[in-house]
């Protein structure tokens, strides 16, 4: 998955900084004490005690506006999003002159895929304070997530300019420098960072991912001194540990790499929920909604767009290699891990009240036919004018009876790979909480499990609905595969596919560094140096299990 809003409340001025700023007249805010107290309990984890003292000082004062960014933050924090903005939007209206107020509304809109909105908040914001780094900062982050690295850049050099000390823009430049495989630009982006600040987990990780390690390399001590110092359950060590995982296995120290992984996964999977029986129950919804009969009404209104060429697969399966290849192509943009998908989403859950996709069959399927046509210009929207687009959104292999009824022209790519192999690689890369399956190897298995079953599901019900390419054949004989698969996305064949380690587009996924180079077979079978450790995986990927909610 992309990497996008990762570690993203650190980046932010914490509200006792927001606070701060107003020092002269800090005496001033009513509630000055009550506010403080309220800080100390969330700073404290008492999230409750906190939630309950901005309560009474909002019951006083309703428009009290730094109660309700508090508050609106304090609900973004413990995942009541929609209570958050709404308290956010109303310290815009009270205090419309106040630019914090736009930046962290921004920030939240941003974080939480809202982009339209949040760029429309941020731009307000510059045009109240142009010279605000912050404002500057956040709208380079928007562009940057959308992957419109130019104008993310020039916000991003700006905020510099205005602030050359701003540590999280050096560092979401050098990621930019990475995508596009500016390697030293990148380096030295990090190495920037990391002198201002020394222990910054982000600025190790660009590192860590971005160069080969030898035993003789500086940075390990660094990077292992920042680890000791970094809080016990913090998402600091989380980012740390997987970096020196990635770290030790360059230099072949498995065992010690394993134990990283291990540890940054553990701490991890400690900081959210999940249930794999929850997970179960909502594939089987995917398996219910979309049935053949519903497939042939809705055909009937189907559009007749073959724009979008969809790369899907689990995480880690090689969707980011053949993105590239097919993006290699003078007839084919690569817009990457794109979130246009969820106007079906978004526009079933308006008109039935109820959430996507158990309310599919109540929704009239000219309602999906101009949710298509949205989709198609959204995606455009982010393109240049090449005939072909893809969309390389793992995840949309749970919407591929959705995505074959309304667009039928459309190309779908599953991409395929050693199921031990697409695990252990998930499991030793960071991906934020929504993957939650990722952390554990035994919940890892019966997710693969689950995908593995509808994808034989839709295949036996919707033949011929996908393309299925192995990253193992594509590695034993690329030309071949290539001309394969651009033969089913209906492509003439271009020598450029075979070089896609050259293709200068950016790559704004783990794969960045891999997908710069020409194909290789070291990635095969890599989950046997780890073999030892691996048994909890290998035993959900080949058994049952009594406390798993079984689909099949």
């Amino acid at each position: 998955m992309a990497r996008k809003g990762k570690n993203s409340r650190k980046r932010r001025p914490s509200v006792r900084a927001l606070m701060s700023r107003n020092a002269k007249k800090e005496r001033n805010i009513p509630y000055l004490e009550e506010l403080q107290l309220a800080l100390s309990h969330q700073a404290a984890g008492h999230l409750g005690q906190a939630e309950e003292i901005l309560q009474r000082v909002l019951a006083h004062k309703s428009n009290h506006a730094m109660a309700l960014k508090l508050l609106g933050r304090l609900y973004c924090d413990s995942g009541r999003v929609e209570q958050g903005i709404h308290c956010l939007e109303q310290c815009v209206q009270y205090e419309p002159g106040e630019l914090s107020n736009y930046t962290e509304l921004g920030h939240v809109l941003r974080v939480t895929g809202r982009r339209d909105a949040a760029e429309q908040v941020l731009l307000k914001g510059i045009g109240l304070k142009s010279n605000d780094p912050q404002v500057h900062y956040e709208l380079g982050c928007l562009y940057h997530d959308q992957t419109k690295l130019e104008p993310a850049s020039a916000e991003l050099n700006l905020a510099l300019k205005l602030n050359p000390n701003h540590i999280a823009a050096r560092q979401r430049l050098g990621e930019i420098h990475q995508a596009l495989g500016q390697s030293g630009e990148a380096e030295a982006c990090f190495r920037r960072v990391i002198t201002k600040s020394p222990h910054d987990p982000e600025a190790h990780r660009g590192l860590a991912y971005l160069k080969r390690f030898t035993e003789y390399s500086p940075d390990i001590q660094s990077m292992e001194a920042s680890y000791e110092k970094s809080s016990e359950q913090g998402m600091d060590r989380v980012v740390l540990a997987f970096s020196l995982g990635k770290v030790f296995e360059d230099l072949e120290r498995y065992d010690e790499s394993f134990a990283y992984y291990e540890e940054a996964n553990r701490l991890h999977r400690s900081l959210y929920q999940f249930s794999i029986d929850q997970e179960a129950a909502y594939f089987e919804t995917y398996r219910d909604a979309f049935t053949s009969d519903w497939l042939t009404d809705t055909t009937k209104h189907a559009i007749e767009d073959a724009t979008p060429i969809f790369v899907i697969g689990m995480p880690r399966s090689g969707t980011s290699l053949v993105e590239q290849i097919l993006a290699s192509h003078s007839s084919v943009f690569g817009a990457g891990e794109v979130y246009h998908s969820s106007v079906f989403d978004s526009r079933v859950a308006q008109i039935t009240g109820r959430p996507f996709p158990q309310s599919i069959s109540s929704v009239p399927a000219e309602v999906l036919t101009q949710s298509a046509q949205v989709y198609v210009e959204n995606l455009r929207a982010d393109a240049d004018q090449s005939a072909r687009i893809t969309d390389k959104l793992p995840h949309n292999f749970l919407r591929v009876g959705l995505l074959t009824a309304v667009m039928p022209q459309a190309r779908i790519i599953h991409c395929i790979r050693d199921p031990m192999d697409t695990c252990l690689s998930i499991f030793t890369h960071f991906f934020s909480s929504a993957h939650g399956y990722a952390s554990d190897l035994k919940e890892l298995g019966q997710y693969y499990r689950l995908y593995e079953r509808l994808m034989q599901d839709w295949e036996a019900r919707f033949p011929g609905c996908m393309y299925r390419i192995s990253y193992e054949d594509l590695v034993a004989d690329h030309e071949r595969e290539i001309k394969q698969l651009l033969e089913y996305c209906g492509l003439p064949f271009e020598p450029e596919c075979l070089r896609f380690h050259e293709t200068t587009r950016a790559v704004n996924t783990p794969s960045a560094a891999q997908v710069r180079q020409p194909l290789y077979q070291s990635a095969v079978s890599r989950w046997k140096r780890y073999e030892t450790h691996l048994q909890p995986l290998h035993a959900a990927l080949t058994r049952g299990d009594e406390t798993f909610t079984d689909i099949g």
